[in-house]
């Protein structure tokens, strides 16, 4: 959903690869040298199991990222962008 100035609220009909249900995850936004996106991280997923996937949203799609390491998975932790170094 989105919300404009007007404060409408839009039914969005995201594509790619969509995150399955969850709760406790983080999301943080990133935008600096041109990249403006919202990445989530972590979760209990409705089967019981943490989640350690990674997924960007651009404002249209969502992205499985492949992270160079990947941690354990989790959910109720914390999540910030760092605009010094660039990273989340």
């Amino acid at each position: 959903m989105e919300m404009d100035t007007r404060r409408r609220v839009t039914q969005l009909s995201p594509s790619g690869d969509i995150p399955s249900a969850r709760y406790g995850h983080k999301m943080a936004y990133f935008g600096k040298s041109g990249v403006e996106k919202i990445y989530l991280f972590g979760g209990l997923e409705e089967d019981g199991e943490f989640s350690d996937e990674t997924y960007s949203w651009d404002g249209s799609s969502w992205t499985l990222e492949e992270t160079a390491t990947v941690p354990d998975g989790r959910y109720g932790q914390t999540m910030v962008y760092d605009e010094t170094a660039n990273r989340l």
